[in-house]
């Protein structure tokens, strides 16, 4: 009914040999026009079900020109694993295909990585910056303001004057940051400066944070009833923006 309702919608249903539900797709025919028009940064992220038969949904979002946040695809599946990750990717890019500029932008989670490089081989796989912070905090056991401020301000650098500044900044916090960063991590991947691709302002997840926060209360729900207020809140946003 989706597909019969909304022009150019994709939708795919996947069951495992015994015929029981196994993965869902949908990307709404608006979203996959709009995609166009939006700043080429694909943003990719999971969040857990709450309802009692578990399961995970994936979300694919973008930005459109005035900032707001642009949903592009949803899919229920079991997990974040291997398989999942790779029929998702599988399905943008059977969907949306790809776009001069384009780049995919994520947290540092294998699967996507994986899935990313088998489906978009060309595309560079940006991490989000709010994530690896995290994990240097984690890793080498850091914080505080002082990291903060130098690892964003190296991140978000325009000029190679303000990122060595930066860097020393952190070399001083801990000298095995940097190695981390560009060994590890791939300074290309993280920093706006030696970004192989424009990354705007979109330095992290973060839109795809805010997805989460407004399908919180939803996630507890039957799959199907959770597929129809997905729906419903796309055409609400839709909407909401168009006017």
């Amino acid at each position: 009914m989706t597909q019969k309702c909304n022009l150019e919608t994709v939708v795919d249903l996947v069951t495992d040999e015994d015929k029981r539900f196994k993965y869902l797709f949908f990307a709404i025919g608006a979203s996959i026009k709009g995609w166009q028009h939006c700043t080429p940064i694909l943003v990719a992220d999971g969040t857990f079900l709450t309802n009692p038969h578990g399961g995970t949904l994936l979300i694919a979002s973008a930005q459109n020109a005035n900032r707001h946040i642009f949903p592009l695809a949803f899919a229920v599946v079991d997990s974040e694993n291997d398989e999942s990750w790779d029929w998702f990717f599988h399905k943008l890019k059977e969907s949306y295909g790809e776009r001069q500029g384009q780049c995919i932008l994520s947290y540092r989670h294998e699967s996507i990585a994986k899935a990313a490089q088998a489906s978009f081989p060309s595309l560079m796989h940006e991490v989000c910056c709010y994530h690896l912070l995290k994990n240097i905090k984690t890793k080498l056991k850091k914080k505080g303001e002082a990291l903060k401020n130098a690892f964003n301000g190296a991140s978000r650098a325009y000029n190679t004057t303000d990122f060595d500044k930066y860097m020393a900044d952190l070399d001083n916090i801990d000298e095995k940051i940097r190695p981390y960063l560009f060994n590890e991590v791939g300074v290309e991947k993280w920093t706006r400066l030696y970004s192989n691709n424009k990354r705007y302002s979109t330095m992290t997840s973060n839109i795809a944070k805010s997805v989460n926060a407004a399908i919180k209360e939803i996630r507890e729900l039957s799959i199907a009833t959770l597929l129809e207020c997905l729906h419903s809140l796309v055409q609400k946003w839709y909407w909401d923006n168009k006017n």
